[in-house]
């Protein structure tokens, strides 16, 4: 297996920033820093694990800062977790953690919204669908209507449950009526 840095990508210069601080800061504490391959979470909301002789104060407050320091300095987000290395079980879920498919991310999305016409009619104002891999409160979805009631939530969890099975991505919906701008507003905006 060959490791690959692009000095091309955000994500791999702000976790190449991340280490060097990490290590200038630390030295022989730090033995090791483990980043996803595309910045993207991989276990517990973390992206890059940070793994050390032994953990402190000194140690976390170090690690905190250097990460808000790297956050501040590009659009690539540092979320770690510091660790020892006898932490061998974190260690291997980290690396051994199957990376969501999403290359039929679009094809889950216009299947859901196919279902949702067909089962709510016109009781379905609206769906707002997140970029891959992005989520607002564990959802990607936001499915508006005009009223919620058990009816409407059988219907789109009996979609949401049939998409899910039949694609390698994930829609995981949030339902909102039409009035509820805060929500929806925060979907318009990413």
């Amino acid at each position: 297996m060959a490791l690959v840095i692009n000095l091309g990508s955000d994500w791999w210069i702000s976790l190449y920033e991340f280490t060097r601080i990490l290590h200038s800061e630390l030295g022989d504490s730090l033995l090791m820093v483990i980043g996803s391959q595309d910045g993207e979470p991989i276990l517990n909301d973390t992206n890059t694990l940070v793994i050390v002789r032994s953990i402190n104060d000194n140690i976390k407050l170090s690690v905190a800062k250097a990460a808000l320091e790297v956050n501040d300095k590009f659009k690539s987000v540092i979320s770690y977790m510091v660790i020892t290395e006898g932490d061998k079980e974190t260690i291997n879920k980290f690396i051994h953690t199957p990376i969501e498919d999403w290359s039929d991310y679009e094809s889950a999305l216009s299947e859901f919204k196919q279902l949702l016409t067909e089962s709510l009619g016109n009781r379905l104002i609206s769906m707002i669908a997140l970029p891959k891999g992005i989520f607002i409160n564990e959802s990607n979805v936001l499915i508006i209507v005009n009223k919620i009631d058990d009816d409407v939530r059988l219907k789109v969890a009996k979609a949401a449950l049939e998409v899910n099975d039949r694609f390698k991505s994930t829609v995981s919906y949030m339902i909102v009526e039409e009035g509820d701008s805060d929500v929806i507003l925060k979907f318009r905006e990413v």
